[in-house]
């Protein structure tokens, strides 16, 4: 949770009401890929998500 278009249709103004929902689980969840990659450049350890 948290990553990629998380609470993204929330909008500043119902953001308490909306969290509210969410705790209350009355939210809609949509399940979605995501891919990450971990690689070595220039002897640094990077990470990216898409």
């Amino acid at each position: 949770m948290g990553n990629v278009g998380f609470m993204t249709e929330i909008e500043g103004d119902n953001a308490i009401l909306e969290l509210e929902h969410y705790l209350e689980n009355s939210v809609r969840v949509e399940e979605r890929s995501l891919l990450e990659v971990d690689f070595q450049k220039d002897n640094k350890n990077l990470s990216y998500k898409a």
